[in-house]
């Protein structure tokens, strides 16, 4: 029942963010479009800031776990630019919010996590040092990261599904080589 009342209250969220940007939604907007009380919401959530993490976050697991054991880097970048074009509206609000610095480190603190989470889904990620898979998902993170936010500060006006296929035609397999070359070069001393 907790989780079908989370997941309400992440639903009505988005609904409401695509309708007004972040500054000015409150908790109130969400418990009256929700019918919950303050109380529920506060169970869930300690604030509008950590529930739009939450639901950039779930976004982020759906994806990963829709592309199974062998996940195509290229492939979920792709699911996050559509996920982010299907709410333009809300995520520019968002990204324009007074907070967006805080909601800008969470997003890059979790998708460090994600990225290593692929990472070491990949066969060839097997017996490499946690510093060599660390320093790759950090490197993916800062290039994804730094597209993504360009892309936003222009005001998501381009598709940038274009951008990120000629990207896959070039770099495709940079993780599976960066695995390859973690496993025959050792780490210098």
């Amino acid at each position: 029942m907790a989780q079908l009342t989370k997941r309400a209250i992440m639903q009505s969220y988005m609904r409401l963010v695509n309708k007004k940007p972040l500054d000015k939604l409150t908790v109130k907007d969400i418990v009256e479009d929700c019918q919950i009380t303050r109380n529920t919401f506060y169970y869930h959530f300690q604030d509008i800031y950590e529930l739009t993490a939450e639901v950039f976050l779930e976004e982020f697991a759906v994806i990963l776990r829709r592309h199974g054991e062998a996940p195509q880097w290229w492939q979920m970048v792709r699911d996050i630019a559509v996920f982010a074009r299907e709410n333009r509206t809300a995520v520019l609000h968002i990204f324009n919010s007074a907070r967006r610095d805080e909601l800008m480190r969470i997003m890059e603190a979790s998708s460090q996590e994600y990225m290593l989470q692929l990472l070491q889904s990949y066969p060839e990620s097997e017996g490499i040092p946690q510093e060599d898979l660390q320093a790759l998902a950090q490197t993916l993170r800062c290039a994804i990261t730094g597209i993504g936010q360009e892309w936003l500060q222009k005001g998501m006006k381009e598709d940038p599904l274009p951008k990120l296929d000629r990207l896959e035609r070039m770099f495709g397999d940079l993780i599976e080589h960066a695995l390859q070359n973690a496993r025959r070069r050792p780490p210098r001393s």
